[in-house]
């Protein structure tokens, strides 16, 4: 599976469990930057986004990468 691929699968998780303004919000400029050792980079827009990512998606993000 392709980064592109694995992340699609994430954010389909998401998209089920989140409301259509939070997903957007939250999700849609989002991408897996690298995935080496089983250490995964989420790239996200913004300081304040990544910010709010950690402490509101992290663990959630986790579980389903793990998946």
């Amino acid at each position: 599976m392709t980064n592109y691929e694995i992340w699609q699968a994430v954010l389909a998780e998401f998209e089920l469990k989140l409301t259509k303004a939070n997903f957007t919000t939250w999700f849609r400029l989002t991408g897996i930057r690298s995935f080496e050792g089983g250490e995964v980079v989420v790239c996200v827009p913004q300081d304040f986004t990544k910010s709010w990512f950690e402490k509101k998606f992290h663990s959630d993000v986790v579980k389903s990468l793990e998946r």
